[in-house]
């Protein structure tokens, strides 16, 4: 079932992927990190509406030093990621959802950043700003915990 529900997913943001004039909605590479996010939400019984959700996605060039992803929320209510190209190509796949997941975070969940840290100092939410205030440590062990939290739960 989970597999159908991720292609599903998948070819839905495929889909979406093409506006007018096939301009490209969201970078397929960036698709399937998004469809994590809403199968994660699902499984958590966090209801988004992909219909209400006009959300663009990109991997380009990002000017500002020590940026690697931003959400942008527009007037018109749609909003857009952009993730650094240079970082993004020298990631592996855990690093990508985690940024994903984090972006997302901003821009559907309206997380802010929080620091906050555990006894060891290692950050206990996604949603952390990157500054160094904690270490990140995204792993197959902590996963699930870090998901938790970003929903809430």
């Amino acid at each position: 079932m989970r597999k159908v529900l991720t292609y599903g997913l998948i070819m839905l943001f495929s889909f979406m992927a093409c506006q007018n004039n096939e301009e490209e909605k969201i970078d397929a590479e960036l698709a399937a990190y998004i469809a994590v996010f809403l199968e994660e939400a699902e499984m958590r019984e966090v209801v988004i509406d992909l219909e209400l959700l006009d959300i663009r996605a990109h991997i380009m060039n990002i000017q500002e030093r020590n940026i690697v992803g931003q959400c942008y929320s527009y007037s018109d209510n749609s909003k857009e990621i952009i993730i650094d190209e240079n970082y993004w190509r020298d990631l592996n796949d855990m690093d990508k959802e985690y940024i994903m997941l984090h972006e997302l975070g901003h821009c559907v969940l309206d997380r802010d950043h929080l620091n906050s840290k555990d006894q060891n100092g290692n950050c206990i939410s996604i949603m952390q700003s990157g500054t160094g205030a904690c270490d990140k440590q995204y792993t197959d062990a902590n996963r699930k915990k870090l998901i938790d939290e970003l929903f809430n739960i």
